[in-house]
């Protein structure tokens, strides 16, 4: 989120849609299965997989340091309204970081 307001916590740049599969439609996660989520982070862009799906690019503000991989269901202010009145969990099965190959 480079270039985020500190006090709203607003990004420069943000994915605002929903996800997509393999056809186009759009689909909930909120189906009690595994999701496969994965973030290739280049020099030149970010590229966010959802289950090997293409969801999108981000272009600007690539981040040019090691960053943090949070994980969690917060209410963020560019999020919309949760749906949700009880708690919530998210299950990790597991975690993998490993280098891209050279192009």
């Amino acid at each position: 989120w480079a270039g985020a307001d500190p006090a709203t916590l607003l990004p420069s740049q943000s994915i605002k849609g929903p996800i997509r599969d393999r056809e186009g439609n759009r689909v909930s996660h909120r189906d009690g299965n595994f999701h496969i989520y994965t973030i290739e982070w280049k020099p030149e862009e970010l590229r966010f997989y959802i289950d090997n799906v293409l969801q999108d690019v981000i272009t600007e503000a690539i981040p040019s340091e090691p960053s943090q991989v949070l994980f969690g269901l917060r209410q963020m202010p560019w999020a919309g309204t949760a749906d949700w009145e009880d708690s919530q969990t998210v299950l990790v099965d597991w975690v993998d970081i490993e280098p891209l190959p050279d192009p």
